[in-house]
């Protein structure tokens, strides 16, 4: 059977029409697959280049070929520090936020005997010339957490009583199990360190000065109640 010239050609022409809107059909599909992509919200890992003295605008190197440098916004208290591992939020296309640390989050020093934190037991203190958190000299007893290792800082000193003591830590820093750690009573002069799994950070009986300078152990794992 022949078609006529004339219909052959306008069956020829919306075929060659249906091919051209079938491309453009799929262009703008892929095109908008793209943009969805691109605004979705990812996250991914990069390191913490610097971060300004608010803890709370920071510049990112994201993984990967086209990962910055980029600025960033820092959300929750936690205090960074650049080198960090970091997580970062892309929240479609408005720039990136600081999630968290990959090897947990730093925590700040506690200073035994402030507002909020644990207290000395009675007979006990800070030592003569210890300082607060930050300044030029022995510190002040004091604890920190980073990820699940415990630090403690500072010098103590018992002025009376008999409390071997210290101070206990919270719920949370204590370890899994009583631990004997090498310590010092003067600097200089060892001592084995009680920390106990109720918190309590105890000296030998009869001392009456404890530094706490290095002393790191893993924290036992937090007990969830069903």
């Amino acid at each position: 059977m022949m078609w006529p010239t004339s219909l052959w050609s306008r069956s020829r022409g919306r075929a060659v029409l249906d091919a051209t809107d079938r491309e453009m059909v799929q262009g703008a599909a892929q095109q908008g697959r793209q943009r969805a992509y691109e605004d979705a919200m990812t996250v991914r890992a990069a390191i913490l280049l610097d971060v300004d003295p608010t803890n709370a605008e920071c510049t990112v190197q994201v993984d990967g070929p086209d990962g910055g440098p980029a600025p960033a916004q820092i959300v929750g208290p936690t205090r960074y520090y650049p080198g960090d591992r970091i997580m970062v939020l892309f929240p479609g296309g408005r720039g990136c936020l600081v999630l968290g640390r990959f090897a947990g989050n730093y925590d700040d020093w506690h200073v035994v005997g402030s507002d909020g934190e644990p207290a000395f037991t009675a007979g006990w203190g800070a030592a003569a010339g210890t300082v607060a958190l930050g300044a030029n000299g022995p510190a002040k007893p004091m604890f920190t957490k980073r990820g699940d290792q415990v630090e403690l800082r500072g010098q103590g000193e018992r002025s009376s009583g008999s409390a071997q003591t210290i101070f206990r830590l919270p719920d949370g820093y204590r370890p899994e199990n009583d631990l004997l750690v090498q310590a010092a009573t003067t600097l200089g002069a060892p001592m084995i360190l009680s920390i106990g799994n109720t918190g309590n950070v105890a000296v030998p009986s009869g001392t009456t000065f404890g530094v706490l300078d290095g002393v790191v152990f893993t924290a036992r794992p937090p007990i969830v109640s069903e």
